[in-house]
């Protein structure tokens, strides 16, 4: 005789678009810290290639346009993820959090830059 086991409860089941979500806020963080970097290393760029340092920032701009689309993809993800029922719900939420601090980030950044050309410019 064979020993059966109990039906057991199934929990939530995966979530691709959680976890699409939560990848795109991971790179996220990558391409912060690429970023970063290179704005940091910006003078010395402009610098080695003997160009100016808004020639040399075209670099960053088109980073940060790629930041906020992955941004927009990980936000459109991370809600789909949860308002799907009887899925798990973490990694959509993470996701989510770190793309719309991505767009918030931007935003504040685009604002910022824009304040001080009207102070200053």
């Amino acid at each position: 005789m064979h020993a059966t086991s109990a039906p057991t409860a199934a929990g939530p089941r995966p979530n691709p678009c959680g976890t699409a979500s939560l990848v795109c806020g991971i790179l996220l963080l990558l391409f912060s810290f690429i970023t970063t970097a290179l704005a940091q290393a910006m003078p010395i760029i402009a610098q080695n290639f003997d160009l100016a340092i808004s020639q040399a920032a075209v670099g960053l701009q088109l980073l940060s346009g790629v930041s906020a689309l992955i941004a927009l993809i990980a936000v459109a993800l991370g809600i789909i993820g949860l308002v799907q029922k009887d899925r798990r719900r973490a990694a959509a939420i993470i996701g989510t959090t770190l793309g719309v601090a991505q767009l918030l980030s931007g935003a504040g950044a685009v604002l910022s830059g824009l304040l001080v050309g009207l102070a200053f410019g």
